[in-house]
């Protein structure tokens, strides 16, 4: 059935479904977004399937409140609060989840206001959710609020120091204050760490600019990487699964690799996958991510099920190769490093100035007990890296390089040299 015919279908039995409750509760309305129909299929049919099932029993608040989930997963953020505010009415008790994402809706409509009244209301029933109060702490500070966004953000931090983006947000409010000495102060622990993520050096970065240390700017300016958009929550990822546009999953499976790991993103990951077989960045990460949870087979199978006419990305190439050169410790070691080799060399031809790539071709080669060409692709791999500015990571490779190629004038003047 064409999407038009099913839409017109869907708003008739809504509107005579209303018609025929009207004795029962005349203000029932089921909202639908106009742009719907114009929508990616996968959310078109969503939310006409929400809608539905809230047609079917429109007393029940735990459909309304999946209705309104839906609609803001997929940012319909007006449908989504009229949606809430529904469910609340029918029933507001042991929804905190509901009523914080309403709170989330209605800071995007801009409604400032009765979004923090809404928040506030939350926390004083659940003061121990971390991810309220840095939520409360960047709204403050949006609003220029500076003293009641280090009001919040202290009790996010004494909940849980280690929650990404609560540091991040500190260091905004420090910022912001002109206080550039003590965000650093409380960066410069993080930084330089293997693990250590970009947008900590970006923020290190513009504290060094405001304090005309323009030298230490531009070099943290080559490790740093955009503050993300959004940042781990429990109660906003319940509802990421129901955002199923494409380019939606893409995104939000990405995202929540990077924050969470291969075990929380994998079900997204394969949910993206799916939707679209054609992105290879999703495709890699997938099968990674099934590689890492000892899915072996699975990873293979979804690597190798690309179509002729595609042309598969230096992710593709990094990642296959990568999981071959593993598969060769165990199985058919011969075929598979032969495997990792065709690998590694088309994803060279694809990106020649990619360190982590001269890694895996270095573990390559001292699987096939070639040494000196194993100690050259460290060195370029380390190379790589120095030129980056990226200290750590050039120290880690050099110190594999010692142990696996043996203790060659050449490595052992290189590691020196980030001594100093």
């Amino acid at each position: 059935m064409r999407k038009s015919t099913y839409f017109i279908i869907l708003l008739i039995s809504l509107c005579l479904t209303t018609f025929n409750c009207s004795i029962q509760d005349e203000h029932t309305h089921i909202p639908i977004p106009e742009e719907l129909e114009k929508s990616d299929p996968l959310i078109f049919e969503l939310i006409t399937d929400t809608a539905s099932q809230v047609n079917k029993d429109p007393n029940n608040p735990d459909l309304w409140a999946r209705h309104a989930s839906a609609l803001l997963a997929n940012s319909f953020i007006e449908e989504s609060v009229e949606s809430s505010r529904q469910a609340l009415l029918i029933d507001s008790s042991n929804r905190l989840p509901l009523r914080y994402r309403q709170a989330t809706a209605l800071w995007r409509l801009n409604q400032q206001q009765e979004a923090m009244a809404e928040l506030a209301g939350v926390l004083n029933d659940q003061p121990l959710y971390d991810c309220g109060w840095r939520k409360l702490a960047s709204w403050r500070l949006e609003l220029g609020d500076l003293d009641g966004a280090d009001e919040a953000i202290e009790k996010a931090l004494k909940l849980k120091p280690d929650r990404p983006g609560s540091l991040a947000t500190s260091v905004k409010i420090h910022l912001q204050r002109g206080d550039a000495l003590k965000a650093l102060a409380l960066l410069e622990p993080r930084l330089n760490q293997l693990e250590t993520p970009g947008y900590l050096y970006f923020l290190a970065s513009q504290a060094h600019r405001r304090l005309g240390n323009f030298e230490h700017m531009k070099e943290l300016e080559v490790k740093s990487k955009p503050l993300p958009l959004l940042w781990p929550d429990p109660w906003m990822n319940q509802i990421v699964f129901l955002s199923t546009g494409k380019r939606s999953l893409a995104k939000n499976s990405m995202d929540m690799l990077r924050l969470n790991g291969p075990k929380a993103a994998l079900p997204l990951l394969e949910r993206a996958h799916n939707a679209d077989l054609s992105n290879f960045q999703i495709r890699s990460a997938y099968a990674m991510s099934l590689h890492k949870l000892g899915h072996e087979v699975k990873a293979i199978q979804v690597l190798d099920s690309i179509q002729d006419n595609e042309s598969p990305t230096f992710e593709y190439w990094i990642t296959y190769g990568n999981i071959a050169l593993e598969k060769a410790k165990s199985k058919d070691s011969s075929y598979w490093l032969d495997k990792t080799n065709l690998c590694f060399l088309k994803a060279e031809s694809l990106s020649s100035a990619d360190p982590n790539l001269f890694k895996s071709m270095a573990r390559l080669s001292i699987a096939r007990d070639e040494i000196d060409l194993a100690e050259d692709y460290f060195v370029k791999s380390a190379s790589l890296f120095l030129e980056r500015e990226l200290l750590e990571e050039a120290k880690a490779i050099l110190s594999e390089a010692l142990v696996k190629c043996g203790e060659t004038e050449r490595l052992i003047d290189m590691y020196k040299s980030t001594q100093n």
